[in-house]
């Protein structure tokens, strides 16, 4: 056969591979996530694959156990981030509920 050409395969295959070639440093990577500092463009690029009704850890276990956890793990993060961005005024009130209930202890105190 002459002139065969080999499929390109998309560009996140060989980041995916490089990534998967350490697991124990991957799974590291993913326990020390900064979940509170999640780049919006991220849960934006992200919504497509949440939105699509084969990325779904029922689905994709049959394919691979390791993907069934990463797909897991991408639906929680997203779970909480919008929790997080749901109670940071709740937070940030009770910050200040609780900077203002020390003040007026130690005014009491006094």
């Amino acid at each position: 056969m002459v002139g065969k050409v080999k499929k390109k395969e998309p560009e996140y295959i060989d980041k995916s591979k490089k990534l998967l070639a350490e697991p124990k440093k991957f799974l590291l990577s993913l326990e020390k996530y900064d979940k509170d500092n999640i780049p919006a463009d991220l849960i934006v690029k992200m919504g497509p694959y949440l939105d699509d009704p084969k990325f779904v850890p029922e689905l994709i276990r049959f394919s691979s156990k390791a993907a069934d956890a990463i797909c897991k793990w991408c639906r929680a993060i997203c779970k909480y981030e919008n929790v997080a961005k749901e109670i940071a005024p709740k937070r940030q009130a009770f910050g200040e509920a609780k900077a203002k209930l020390n003040i007026v202890t130690a005014q009491l105190a006094e």
